[in-house]
């Protein structure tokens, strides 16, 4: 896979933000489906951490489609989490070639 090394930032730094983001819901502290979703991206970024280009690829596949999963749980499109989570799937569509 040829992903360079400021596109794989670029990624890593929006994972953070969705993490920040989703902590940052007012309800998080009672949302299990919130508090999943914060795991599965800092999985994500401890996947990074190992430079392991095709497990990180796997774990943003898992990631590719939160935003739209948590619509369904939450029907509130005006939650910044889901910016954060939109901006992270999009741009690494692009980078994997999803």
């Amino acid at each position: 896979m040829n992903v360079n090394n400021n596109e794989l930032q670029h990624l890593i730094d929006l994972a953070s933000m969705a993490v920040k983001s989703i902590k940052s819901e007012p309800n998080y502290q009672q949302s299990d489906v919130l508090k999943e979703y914060a795991l599965l991206y800092e999985s994500f970024l401890d996947n990074f951490n190992n430079n392991d280009v095709e497990k990180l690829k796997l774990r943003f596949h898992r990631l590719s489609s939160l935003s739209r999963a948590f619509l369904e749980t939450d029907s509130d499109w005006g939650k910044p989490c889901l910016d954060s989570m939109h901006d992270f799937e999009r741009f690494g569509k692009k980078i994997f070639k999803y």
